[in-house]
Formats: C-alpha cells, structure tokens, sequence
C-alpha cells in the first residue's frame, strides 16, 4: 500500500538547503575562437588555432582562458567563432566541449550529435555546476586537428569553500596542464604552405596526397606545460605573458602564452597561482591539479615528495570518502602519476620539514658541490630547494630531441630551519 510521506518543516529546509547550495550566482563568459602565433623556448614560432577572451581575430591565447564557478551556479560561456586571419582560405566550424561535465547534447559541444558554430557567428553554452573537481574545455569539431593545434584550457568547479577540496585544506593552488605539439604537423598547416611530399613509408594504403600532414603519424616534439615547455616553464607570474608577434607583422601580437589565466579578467578563486612554477613552504599544503589535453599519456613525476592523490576525473577517491564516517586517516600517495589523454587528478603536495631536516643532516657544512664548477645554476647553500616535476618518458624532456626541455614544471621549496640532533 503507497503511504504518504510527510515532512516537518525542519527537515523539509535541511533538505532543500542540502539540494541548492548557498550563494549559487550566474557566472558569465566571452570565448572567441580563431588562429595565431605561439613560440617555443628554442625561438621556433609555431602557427596555432585556439581561443581567446580578448575579441581580436588573429591573436591566441595558449593554453585558452581559465573558466571556474563554485557548485551550484550557472554557467554561460559566451562562444563567438571570429574566423581565421591567417588561413582565409578556411572556414572551420569550432565548438566549445565541456570535458566531463554533465550536460545535456545540446550544450556538449559535439558536432556530431548536436552542432558547430560557424565562422562569423556566436552561440551560448550552459550548464549548471554539478560537482566540485577538474574538467577541461576543448573544441571537438574534427578534434584531432583541432585540439593538437591549441583550442583547450582549464575548467574548474570548487565546493564554494574558499581553500579547500574536498573538504580537504590547501594554501595555494597550481594547475598543471600538459599538451604536446607536432611541429610538422603546424608547420604544414601555415599559410601558403606548400603540399607535403609524405614518403611511401608513412603514407596510407592505397596512398591519400595530403596538404597537412598525416595524422597517423603523430610524432609531437614539445611536450608543455601550461602551454610553455621548459625553460620557459620557470616563469613566474611577474615574468609573464610570453608574447609572439605576427611573423610578417611586429606590431601584431598574435599569441599569448600567459599560463593560467581567468578568462574575461574575472578574479581568480582564493589561492590560484598563474605559473607552472610552484614556490612551497615546508608542511604547508599545496593544491596541484594535473590535467592531460595532450594525445599522449605522460607519466608525471615528481621529485622530492609524494603526491597525495585526493581526486581523479573530478571525483574524490574512494578512500576520502570514509573519512570522519570511520575515523579513518587513509592515503593514498605516488611518486609518478600516469595522467592518460583525457584525464584529470587533483593531488596534495605537502613538503615534510622532518624528512627535509634529516636529508639535510647528511650534506657537509659548509654545503659545496664535492666537484668544483659542477653546481647547477639553481645551487645556492643558504637558498632554498629547487626541484622538478617532469614526465618521466624522458624524451618528452626535451625540445626537439634537445635536452633539457619540454615538459617540466620546476619546484621551489624553502629550506626549513633544521636543529642539531641532540647527541
């Protein structure tokens, strides 16, 4: 027999204050997707497509403008296809995929069951923030041109509390974003390029004449960082933008490789820092969101420390899920992460004064390089600890098969005060 369920009006509040989380608002944003200009640190200048939030045909923004909102607000993405400046001869269809939230066809972003904005035209995407974690935005339209060619950047959605995930506590907060770059593959998609003469080697069968190069052999030679492989990746948020200029046009700047960047100048949430360069302080926990828009997997590992993964593909893990139900402390912890295309991991990073005192007890006082002339240009005795965070497919640590390079995110953590050991 169906009995009716009645409800006092206390729990009837609980409940709806639990459904609709407090101070939900309407975040708005402007993305503009056209072509430009981005520059690797070996001075190679490679042609891009991508977005922007400034308006300006012809100029990117590399890796795209941040978007964020807390649980619960509405979203509008503003999506605005300039076109082209360099490449006139094309009339590329862009969308915005919003990877991972939920959301219905209409406004996923994926041409094949929905549509694609044309050239000249606008559109607005909208969703409601569902979970807090890591996402990411990319066009999928013809998305293995697309996306290798630079149309991706950060989404994340908070829980609404300032400085913590998950219900976990953070000081400060990093987003890596990794990305690889076929150079052949831009340097055929410039304009006037001329068609290219593919070896019977490489070539389909039976053989394809292409005027781009051959996607299926994918071979990417700047593995990146935040949109910058290394060493440009050791620039601070003084030290940016990285600007590139219009090749035939320097008055033009047609990319900016600005790192993590709040789209339409929105400020960022507490905590957010703009550089891959992370600066720690010993037991001061740092928040570090991985995310893979590349098409290669990238081992990611780092020196010095664990990772304490709390979070993949936007989700808390398991183990975080039984904290305070079970007075569990449970942690799950890895030196190199395996981040697959497509995915996502929010990770603590929490450098421990005591093991960096005990390693530090080891070294001689004073602190000097056992071989004259081969300290580093980061040695400095009375300085802090530099480390690094590097795929450790270490070919992916160069540029252009030069090493060092690629795809490295430097660490610097201040060096604790360290007492005697008692005798």
């Amino acid at each position: 027999m169906h009995r009716a369920i009645r409800w006092s009006l206390p729990v009837a509040i609980v409940i709806l204050a639990m459904a609709v989380p407090a101070q939900a608002a309407t975040r708005s944003y402007t993305i503009y997707a056209t072509d430009g200009w981005a520059t690797m640190p070996d001075g190679n200048v490679m042609y891009v497509f991508g977005f922007n939030d400034t308006g300006i045909m012809g100029q990117v923004q590399l890796p795209a403008p941040m978007i964020w909102a807390n649980v619960g607000d509405e979203v509008l993405i503003h999506f605005v296809n300039l076109g082209f400046k360099y490449r006139t001869d094309l009339t590329d269809p862009h969308t915005v995929h919003l990877h991972g939230i939920h959301s219905v066809p209409y406004h996923d972003g994926f041409p094949e069951l929905s549509f694609a904005i044309p050239m000249g035209e606008s559109f607005t995407y909208k969703f409601t923030a569902h979970a807090e974690g890591t996402f990411m935005y990319h066009c999928h339209v013809e998305a293995v041109e697309h996306v290798q060619m630079g149309m991706y950047g950060p989404v994340v959605i908070y829980g609404g509390a300032q400085m913590k995930i998950y219900g976990r506590n953070y000081t400060k907060e990093y987003i890596w974003l990794l990305s690889e770059f076929d150079s052949r593959w831009h340097k055929a998609m410039e304009p006037g390029a001329a068609e290219l003469d593919v070896p019977e080697i490489l070539q389909t069968s039976p053989p394809i004449g292409y005027a781009e190069w051959l996607r299926i052999n994918y071979r990417p030679d700047y593995w990146m960082v935040n949109g910058m492989a290394f060493p440009d990746t050791l620039r601070t948020a003084s030290d940016l933008p990285l600007l590139t200029r219009d090749p035939n046009d320097p008055s033009f700047v047609a990319g900016i490789q600005d790192q993590i960047f709040v789209a339409n100048g929105l400020p960022a949430h507490n905590g957010l820092q703009r550089a891959a360069f992370v600066e720690a302080v010993p037991d001061q926990p740092v928040l570090v969101r991985i995310i893979n828009m590349g098409f290669q997997s990238h081992p990611f590992h780092l020196h010095g420390q664990h990772y304490e993964i709390i979070g993949e593909d936007a989700r808390p893990l398991p183990h975080l899920q039984t904290i305070g139900r079970k007075g569990g402390t449970e942690r799950y912890e890895k030196f190199t992460i395996n981040v697959g295309s497509g995915e996502t991991y929010d990770a603590i990073v929490n450098f421990d004064s005591m093991n960096l005192c005990m390693s530090q007890a080891h070294v001689p006082d004073p602190e000097a390089s056992p071989f004259p002339g081969e300290t580093g240009p980061f040695y400095d005795p009375a300085g802090p600890y530099f480390y690094a965070a590097h795929c450790h497919d270490d070919n992916h640590v160069t540029n252009q098969g030069v090493y060092p390079g690629g795809m490295v995110a430097p660490v610097m953590v201040q060096r604790p005060v360290c007492t005697a050991p008692a005798p």
